[in-house]
């Protein structure tokens, strides 16, 4: 029996590729062109397996406002410095989620999607300004 000019024989084998990443996107493997958002083949995976990194340092700077809000509660003298600085780190464990939801920025999810990260990002800077400033 003899191989048509185009079929692959018995002893090569066919590897499907993975999306390459490109400056603008990522390159499918089914039709060569160059996608914004993530390829078919991680949309699904869990956050934790797409930037483990990313996810671990986001949880450790929650995890680190939640206790400097707890040692502004139970400081006397200190309490303002513990807030605008907790509120900080806070901003920053939102700039972490906003990572986090747009794959390091290679999805563009929806302004939906984002609106509270966002609003309550910019919302935590400005109240660590003002307990930076302190009493007026």
């Amino acid at each position: 029996m003899e191989n048509a000019p185009n079929a692959p024989l018995d002893t090569e084998q066919t590897v499907a590729t993975e999306p390459a990443e490109a400056p603008g996107g990522f390159v499918c493997k089914n039709c060569g062109h160059v996608h914004e958002d993530v390829p078919a083949a991680e949309q699904g995976k869990s956050l934790s397996e797409l930037n483990p990194r990313t996810l671990f340092l986001r949880n450790l700077l929650a995890v680190v406002a939640a206790l400097l809000f707890l040692l502004s509660l139970l400081s006397d003298n200190n309490h303002l410095v513990f807030k605008a600085v907790a509120y900080i780190v806070g901003a920053l464990a939102y700039f972490g989620e906003i990572l986090m939801l747009t794959d390091c920025f290679r999805h563009k999810p929806s302004g939906s999607e984002l609106f509270m990260p966002y609003l309550f990002g910019a919302m935590y800077v400005i109240l660590g300004i003002s307990y930076a400033i302190g009493p007026h």
